[in-house]
């Protein structure tokens, strides 16, 4: 019998709720959309998500890290910096130039 630690038992279990929670209130089209809700659903904001979760990627291809999630669908980041190191301002301009997801 193999053990599990707590990190990856809570790794399962947030992607099991991604799969069973992530379509709910979406329309068929939509599943699969990390940021799509229909009318009525009581997710009417768009989703986000924090960017500790994709830290590595960040530092080597800040811009095109966040382009990639966009594409997810997300529609919002909330910048992290757990260590101190925190992002230069220097790219932050044309971050306002990519189209909204």
């Amino acid at each position: 019998m193999s053990t599990v630690d707590r990190r990856q038992f809570l790794g399962a279990g947030a992607a099991s709720l991604l799969v069973v929670g992530g379509g709910l209130g979406c329309t068929v089209e939509e599943q699969g959309r990390p940021g799509a809700a229909s009318e009525g659903s009581p997710f009417d904001r768009p989703l986000g998500f924090q960017s500790y979760g994709v830290r590595r990627e960040i530092e080597r291809d800040f811009v095109g890290t966040l382009e990639r999630v966009r594409e997810l669908g997300y529609a919002s980041v909330e910048m992290c910096s757990p260590r101190g190191n925190y992002y230069r301002t220097a790219g932050y301009g044309n971050l306002t130039d990519l189209p909204p997801a």
